[in-house]
């Protein structure tokens, strides 16, 4: 198991270029967050290090860090047991309340030589899970990747270094996970991330970088963050609130 130490969306265009996967197919990387990732990386971070964001991901069955034909990794959500403790409490959220299956799962994932690579699959960001000021926001990241190098694997947990993960949010998913939101707030007192569901609305279209169905306008958004992964386990679930 592996927890996210370091995560980050770049922003300068001959690294997104290089590092990012390329989902225009002009043949550079893509990311639609680089115009805000300076403004939104050290809040991220801070997150991580405060232990409000806990993303672990879970090398289903794997023995050989360096060489393995096929595995799952599994991506999950839970929170340290005490602040800086490697030990992590899981969300419940990290799966799906009828099959108990992942619902971040990608199958057939690849280790070679200590590197690996997994997807394209689907990744569910939940960010109220994820401890972002409890907005009820869950986006459906498409076409997500990830790749990594083990630089250390065993019972005590994985190391990963020169992690990336990308993938694509589609305007038509945006706009449903912010009507599902915004029902919440239909009530006398709304919750305090109503105040700024309106400016989203109008921001989030700036950050569309894909034409998907060839029509000459922008409908998607391309995401790509680097990351790097910490030891970790995995000691129960966090109690319900």
């Amino acid at each position: 198991m592996g927890v996210v130490t370091k995560l980050e969306s770049p922003a300068d265009l001959a690294e997104v270029a290089q590092v990012c996967p390329d989902y225009s197919g002009d043949g550079k990387g893509d990311n639609g967050l680089k115009q805000v990732a300076d403004m939104a990386n050290p809040e991220i971070q801070k997150a991580i290090a405060e232990g409000k964001m806990g993303i672990l991901f879970e090398f289903e069955g794997v023995t050989d860090f360096v060489n393995t034909a096929a595995f799952d990794l599994n991506g999950l959500v839970g929170e340290p047991e005490a602040a800086g403790s490697t030990n992590f409490l899981i969300e419940e959220k990290s799966y799906d309340a009828e099959t108990c299956a992942p619902l971040i799962a990608f199958n057939d994932a690849e280790l070679a030589s200590g590197t690996f690579t997994a997807g394209p699959s689907i990744f569910i960001l939940d960010l109220a899970a994820m401890g972002v000021d409890q907005v009820p926001l869950v986006l459906q990241i498409g076409d997500a990747q990830l790749s990594g190098d083990v630089t250390a694997g065993g019972p005590d947990g994985v190391t990963v270094q020169n992690g990336i993960l990308a993938g694509v949010i589609t305007k038509q998913l945006i706009d449903e996970a912010l009507a599902i939101a915004e029902e919440q707030c239909h009530v006398p007192e709304p919750p305090s991330f109503c105040s700024y569901l309106g400016v989203a609305k109008q921001f989030l279209p700036m950050l569309f970088d894909l034409d998907q169905n060839g029509d000459g306008e922008t409908d998607a958004m391309s995401v790509c963050f680097k990351y790097e992964l910490g030891p970790a386990k995995v000691t129960g679930y966090k109690p319900a609130n």
